[in-house]
């Protein structure tokens, strides 16, 4: 008799089961237990809706059809890894529909093993999050204009600094070559003259075209030279730099090193760790020689940049959180939005950013990036 309750009780459970997966609106799928090639044996029809696909299309059809090009490798490893150990797997990737078009999908993957302990099937919950990552990419994107935009603001001023030196240089030769003509006037005195006005004019020239290079759309992606790119944000930089006792030594492997990406990105993260600098060493009390170095070096097929400073160092531990939103070492005095942008912008670049502290004195930043 008790038997017979147990049979009834195991039965039930298996239609209310399979009714709720039916009636959910997340897609379920079961797979075979082959941990090396696991082939679906059921999928509800909130799968079907979500991926395009027939039932008929994907029994017996392992569930790698759904991946592509942009599908997260390291998430898919991660998934094989789980499946040989027979352990729970979550993840989110980009998987694709039957007419090819791309979403988001967030799963977890639950291995179900019989009462003697052996693996019968996988089941998979998955959900798209499609939706829900486009606003956050959209919040990031209002995030990167808001850190540009601060980003400009003060670069307005710095250029406009910076140009009161040669304007006042411009001024005063042109005045003193007026009275030359009226006096003891010399054709080597005009040359002089000229040639100056020529050298201060061309620094002009350099740094407002910096300026407009990076007022730029961001969403211009194509190849471009990282030497290059540092030169420029170090033109529009060198006044305010100079102008607070910091000096700047700029080495470079190549001469010339490109990599695939947005030329106004790269040089937002390298203002935004600049200007942190700038800023640490300000809020020292200390008499130092103040000094960042950047430095790059070619490693396989990847370039390797790093800017050190002596500033002190970031005071945070673990120090990694300082890319985190709404985190920052300045205290009142920050945003906390600027490393946080800097390391999307390096994600978005297929790079990595890392930051540590440089011996007792300052801070490392270490990108790494893709070359071309």
């Amino acid at each position: 008799m008790q038997n017979n309750f147990k049979n009834i009780l195991e039965d039930s459970l298996k239609n209310i089961s399979l009714m709720a997966f039916e009636q959910s609106y997340s897609s379920v799928v079961i797979t075979s237990a082959d941990v090396d090639n696991p082939l679906v044996i059921y999928v509800n029809p909130a799968f079907i809706k979500q991926t395009g696909y027939s039932y008929e299309e994907v029994i017996g059809r392992n569930p790698k059809m759904l991946q592509g090009e942009n599908t997260d490798r390291a998430v898919i490893d991660r998934l094989k890894k789980a499946l040989q150990e027979r352990t729970f797997f979550e993840g989110t990737t980009v998987n694709y529909k039957k007419d090819g078009s791309e979403y988001y999908v967030e799963w977890n993957i639950s291995p179900i093993f019989d009462d003697k302990g052996e693996l019968n099937y996988f089941i998979s919950f998955q959900t798209d999050i499609t939706s829900k990552v486009k606003l956050t990419q959209k919040n990031e994107e209002l995030l990167l204009q808001q850190s540009k935009l601060a980003t400009v603001g003060e670069l307005m001023n710095a250029m406009a600094h910076q140009w009161k030196q040669p304007l006042s240089v411009i001024h005063a030769l042109s005045h003193r070559l007026l009275r030359k003509i009226d006096k003891d006037f010399r054709v080597e005195d005009l040359q002089t003259t000229l040639e100056t006005i020529v050298e201060q004019t061309t620094f002009m020239n350099e740094t407002i075209s910096s300026f407009q290079n990076f007022l730029r759309p961001i969403d211009i992606y194509n190849s471009f030279d990282i030497n290059k790119s540092i030169e420029e944000t170090l033109i529009l930089m060198q006044d305010e730099l100079m102008g607070k006792s910091i000096s700047v030594e700029f080495s470079s492997v190549e001469d010339s090193l490109e990599v695939n990406g947005s030329e106004n990105e790269f040089k937002q993260v390298i203002l935004n760790i600049l200007s942190n600098a700038r800023d640490a060493f300000l809020m020292q009390n200390k008499s130092i020689k103040r000094k960042i170095d950047i430095e790059l070096k070619v490693k396989d097929s990847f370039i390797n940049i790093d800017i050190i400073d002596n500033a002190g160092g970031i005071k945070m531990f673990p120090i990694e959180k300082i890319f985190e939103n709404n985190v920052s070492s300045k205290g009142a005095n920050g945003t906390g939005i600027g490393l946080y942008i800097v390391k999307k912008i390096i994600t978005r670049l297929k790079g990595e950013i890392n930051v540590s502290l440089d011996g007792d004195t300052g801070t490392r930043f270490s990108i790494l990036l893709p070359l071309k």
